[in-house]
């Protein structure tokens, strides 16, 4: 155990599994109010989820830190540490025990950290910690119809970029999921979702950098909706809190 400000953080362990799950099954379903497809719980996601942290944290390559009341997991990718799965048990615990549980997670690694619009306290983590908006996430809901769901297919539309991908195991939104990585108006990105649906996809998501700020009117008149945020970087040395919103997603 190794202790920062009097917050006591280790490594995860087997036993701690069962709490690990409780926290994210929670965390879960606060989500999934807020985006109900996007976020939808697979019927087995319990078992799912089960499965895949308990290897995580067999696993010496990846970073599986606790404290008291809060854990994450670290993993390697592309020359920076991916933290996703992570929760707290409360709230306001991000602000208390965060800083400290990713000191030990990233030390002074490049890391990419996921925070979901539904938990702002991510994201007021991520600015404490000195990183800066990276990606933002949009999502609309498509219309479901019997499709047979297509997966790892490219959309070929003018205008526009667009992926087919499987949603994770631990979540069945209906279909696949449309990834929009790039388009150049609204008749763009109106043609490629309905071709999207007619190949099985449930949900339209769209990646937004954070110099492309005019996306953001087209994207809520069009009905999506901000969804995820990214945050990049190396910790702030000492974890000094920021004093300015620079490098903060926008709100809205």
């Amino acid at each position: 155990e190794v202790g920062d400000d009097e917050v006591m953080v280790r490594r995860l362990v087997a036993d701690d599994l069962d709490w690990v799950l409780d926290l994210a099954g929670r965390t879960a379903e606060q989500r999934q109010s807020f985006a109900p497809r996007f976020w939808r719980r697979a019927p087995d996601a319990h078992r799912v989820h089960a499965r895949y942290l308990s290897s995580l944290i067999a696993d010496p390559t990846v970073a599986a830190m606790r404290t008291e009341h809060m854990f994450a997991f670290g993993m390697h990718r592309s020359g920076l540490v991916l933290v996703d799965d992570a929760a707290a048990g409360r709230a306001e615990q991000w602000a208390i025990e965060g800083a400290a549980l990713f000191r030990r997670l990233v030390g002074q690694s490049t890391v990419r950290f996921v925070c979901p619009v539904p938990e702002p306290e991510r994201a007021a983590l991520a600015v404490e910690l000195g990183l800066s908006c990276a990606e933002t996430w949009w999502h609309r809901d498509l219309n479901e119809r019997p499709a047979e769901f297509h997966n790892d297919e490219s959309l070929p539309v003018r205008g526009a970029q667009g992926h087919l991908v499987a949603a994770p195991a631990v979540y069945a939104p209906g279909g696949s999921v449309l990834l929009v990585t790039q388009f150049h108006d609204r008749r763009a990105l109106t043609e490629i979702e309905p071709q999207a649906a007619e190949r099985g996809a449930a949900v339209s998501v769209v990646a937004q950098a954070p110099n492309e700020r005019d996306r953001e009117e087209l994207l809520l008149t069009i009905g999506y909706r901000r969804t995820c945020d990214f945050y990049e970087g190396t910790l702030n040395a000492g974890h000094q809190p920021r004093v300015s919103s620079r490098g903060r997603c926008p709100d809205h």
